[in-house]
């Protein structure tokens, strides 16, 4: 029973400690990021991601302009973009929802080690 409750509390505190962001806006370059960038509203744009970097995709280059590689990133954005649309609200509660699920997995894998 004590390691669900920890498990639970891995999940639970990063959700409640990142709630106040469901509030806030954009910031700096997430306008380009997740609002105005042609590459989220094209499901197509996920491959494209794993040989290009964000600089690329965003602005519709085929070429590698930067170092910025983030493929994961690129993926999870057009689906966020898909599913919810450009505002900033949900795309802070996936983030809440992934922290969530990290918490809770990295305290599973710390009680499995004993």
């Amino acid at each position: 029973m004590g390691r669900r409750w920890f498990l639970l509390a891995a999940a639970i505190v990063p959700f409640l400690l990142y709630w106040p962001t469901t509030g806030y806006g954009f910031l700096l370059d997430d306008f380009v990021l997740f609002q105005s960038s042609p590459s989220l509203s094209d499901l197509g744009s996920i491959p494209r991601g794993f040989v290009t970097d964000v600089g690329a995709l965003r602005k519709g280059g085929d070429t590698v302009i930067s170092s910025y590689y983030r493929p994961v990133f690129l993926a999870l954005s057009t689906i966020y973009y898909k599913l919810f649309g450009g505002g900033p609200a949900a795309w802070h509660a996936a983030s809440m929802v992934i922290a969530a699920l990290i918490g809770a997995l990295a305290c599973g894998f710390f009680l499995r080690l004993g």
